[in-house]
């Protein structure tokens, strides 16, 4: 039975950020069935936690609900976070009616190129877990119940696809030699029909028929004529 990963519980955006790599390392069962774990994420230092993607999603989520709690709009908020981006010479402008979620997407195709390999469902839990984590303070429509329930169909969903594709198609088991060497005497007396068949029905094979029934007759006649006294007879027959 898989332990299951109690993210409301988590005390910090450090171990949010793990927890959620973790989730995403779960939902991946082709990994899975390669012995890529999510247990291999407990032996990560704290910068190579930093380095992933979900710290991204996690400081961007941070910094949404401290701003968004001083009244400040979504567009602004993407706004200021990307100036401070333009420090780094990372500055991109954000397009309009911009969302939490399409923000992280966002930055996950621009910064995060790999994650194009990960499920669009499986980030949207991500998301989900986060939203909730640092919106539980908040009289929020999101609760860890419901985020449960999504993040149990979502894996359901990725499982069902990875059994699919692993799927050998039925084939069926070979005949047994003596059926095998029936099949095989059935094929070659069906070519044979089809080529008596051919033969008969060949024009040229019928005049080479005509061509020698004539000749025998021919001869037939020849004998009789020069051996049987066919012309003598042939003679008091004219006359």
């Amino acid at each position: 039975m898989v332990k299951p990963l109690d993210i409301a519980q988590a005390s910090s955006k450090e171990e949010l950020s793990r927890l959620l790599v973790k989730l995403r390392l779960r939902s991946d069962f082709k990994a899975n069935a390669k012995g890529i774990t999510e247990s291999i994420v407990d032996g990560f230092s704290v910068d190579e936690i930093e380095a992933l993607p979900e710290s991204t999603l996690v400081h961007i989520a941070d910094s949404y609900f401290i701003m968004s709690r001083k009244g400040v709009s979504d567009q602004d908020i993407f706004n200021k976070i990307e100036l401070q981006r333009s420090l780094l010479g990372e500055d991109k402008p954000v397009p309009e009616n911009m969302n939490l979620s399409k923000y992280i997407k966002l930055r996950f195709k621009s910064d995060f190129p790999q994650m194009a390999l990960v499920d669009e469902m499986v980030i949207n839990v991500e998301i989900l877990y986060a939203v909730t984590w640092f919106s539980r303070d908040l009289k929020s429509k999101y609760t860890w119940e419901s985020a449960n329930t999504y993040a149990s169909k979502v894996f359901a969903v990725m499982k069902k696809r990875f059994e699919d594709s692993q799927a050998v198609p039925v084939v069926s088991e070979p005949a047994s030699e003596k059926e095998y060497e029936v099949v095989v005497e059935e094929v070659i007396e069906d070519e044979v029909e089809d080529e008596v068949e051919a033969v008969n029905e060949s024009p040229v094979n019928k005049w080479v028929l005509y061509i020698l029934i004539i000749a025998v007759l021919g001869g037939l006649l020849g004998y009789w004529l020069l051996y049987m006294d066919g012309l003598v007879y042939i003679q008091k027959y004219l006359s």
